[in-house]
């Protein structure tokens, strides 16, 4: 996912269960916008001369909150159950480490795949790109980002 400022040459790059949301309202702050914006799925051409500002999550962190957003969550088991079930396992009865079995075992088969997507396919991307400054969603430089946009992030 891209949300691009042409204004100012900016790309804010991530992939789900990769503080997707909080991108957003970083965004939207940003811009003293309502979430007016529209994220995009494609890079502009001239992306090279863009800061590209990748946003990253420990690997262990993002698998935790995928399970517990997705097939731990009372709301997703009632509204999305057949999305994500897994055949043979009671679905109520999943436990994480049946979960990362399915990951592991059958290569996200049963599992939504949009939320489990490498990070490492978007950084392929946008590697060769000039400025490419790289965040994990807990170690953001929050004043670094303020200073291009000329705000305070408190």
């Amino acid at each position: 996912m891209y949300i691009i400022d042409n204004k100012r040459k900016i790309i804010f790059v991530t992939t789900p269960k990769c503080g997707i949301q909080h991108i957003n309202y970083l965004y939207a702050f940003l811009i003293d916008k309502q979430m007016k914006f529209r994220e995009v799925h494609n890079l502009p051409r001239n992306y090279k001369i863009f800061t590209i500002i990748f946003i990253i999550r420990n690997p262990y962190h993002r698998i935790i909150s995928g399970f517990r957003e997705k097939y731990s969550n009372q709301w997703q088991k009632e509204h999305f159950l057949s999305c994500y079930s897994i055949p043979s396992i009671e679905y109520n009865k999943l436990t994480f480490s049946q979960f990362i079995n399915e990951l592991h075992i059958n290569k996200l088969k049963h599992i939504d795949k949009h939320h489990f997507i490498p990070q490492t396919d978007e950084f392929d991307k946008i590697k060769d790109c000039e400025k490419l400054i790289i965040y994990d969603l807990y170690n953001i430089d929050y004043k670094y980002i303020g200073e291009l946009y000329g705000k305070h992030i408190s």
